[in-house]
């Protein structure tokens, strides 16, 4: 069952039990107004998830102003921030995701056709979070999905975990729901979460995985002092929404957006300049080995086509294959010989 429309909070009190689940640990019995109906959708966000149900949820111009003040003030504070997202930071690029259930979710409103999900360009939260970088405020990006999104606004590929896999990484293919997360991309996931004092979870369900411990484990470490929590961003309900320091319903770009206008940051408005290329062979900072280089040293890549290459990392680290031509786009396609397990 589908509505639209804005209804406020106190007609779906059902919806929010308490302060907490509204605003967060920050902005409980502050007063706030609670958060607009959007958009009423009984559906599961995620079926056969542990996921909230898939209602749409917009903070009031003023609280939501109160909210990025304190986001901000949080971010100025913490000694070491990681973001945490998911599929909702990518849809106003048009692609699709898992949590939304109805064609008339306010994510779906605007959207890009793509013919498809390579040709894809990074949203203004991408941008954002790539300036919150360069300004020393964010030390981590450690990413559900498979876009590459953060790489093309120009975040650098040494401070991103793609945990779940990536389109565009032979060593590090998408991993299945059913799959395992691969053991150096888990670990360092860990040892980045140990040294956080403060999570942003961006677009998001937090329903179940492995990795929504980036939320859990920071978000424990605040009850008792020694972080400053974790930030949920998203139109819908999650699980966690009780253990969050800050919980900010509203599109994830417009949240972006306004944090950096107040911090006075200027983001990319176009993908980041590539590497110099010469009939495609990229200078890059990481040796035959994979791992980085010292600063300063790059080494040639070769990627015209026929060129032989190896993948040096993950479930088929050893293999050795091709290059085959370009997509449409532009992106290098690769025929990498894998060994098939026999039945």
């Amino acid at each position: 069952r589908v509505r639209r429309g804005p209804r406020h909070f106190d007609q779906l009190c059902a919806m929010f039990a308490s302060d907490l689940l509204a605003h967060g640990a920050l902005g409980a019995g502050k007063g706030w107004a609670h958060p607009e109906v959007r958009l009423l959708c009984d559906a599961s966000a995620r079926p056969g998830y542990d996921s909230s149900r898939a209602h749409e949820f917009e903070e009031v111009p003023d609280v939501f102003d109160r909210k990025i003040e304190v986001l901000c003030d949080l971010l100025k504070r913490s000694r070491s921030t990681q973001a945490y997202t998911g599929a909702g930071i990518s849809t106003a690029s048009g692609l699709g995701d898992y949590a939304t259930q109805s064609s008339e979710s306010v994510s779906a409103q605007g959207r890009p056709q793509l013919r498809t999900h390579f040709e894809a360009q990074p949203t203004a939260a991408h941008y954002a979070l790539v300036a919150l970088h360069e300004a020393h405020l964010l030390q981590g990006w450690i990413q559900q999905n498979h876009d590459g999104l953060p790489q093309k606004a120009g975040y650098p590929q040494g401070r991103l975990n793609e945990i779940h896999g990536s389109w565009f990484d032979p060593g590090n293919p998408v991993v299945a729901m059913s799959g395992q997360l691969r053991s150096d991309l888990f670990e360092d996931m860990q040892q980045r979460i140990e040294a956080a004092d403060l999570v942003l979870a961006l677009g998001t369900s937090l329903a179940g995985m492995n990795a929504d411990q980036c939320v859990t484990s920071v978000a424990a470490r605040a009850r008792s002092g020694a972080a400053l929590g974790a930030v949920i961003v998203s139109l819908q309900q999650t699980q966690q929404d009780s253990v969050a320091a800050l919980r900010i319903f509203a599109p994830i770009d417009k949240v972006m957006e306004a944090v950096c206008q107040r911090l006075a940051l200027v983001p990319r408005q176009s993908p980041a300049p590539g590497l110099p290329v010469v009939e495609e062979v990229f200078q890059v900072p990481y040796g035959e080995d994979g791992e980085r280089l010292s600063p300063g040293q790059t080494r040639a890549l070769d990627l015209r086509e026929d060129a032989r290459v190896r993948v040096v990392a993950g479930p088929y680290a050893g293999c050795e294959g091709e290059v085959v031509g370009q997509q449409r786009e532009g992106h290098v396609k690769l025929r990498i010989m894998v060994p098939v397990k026999k039945l």
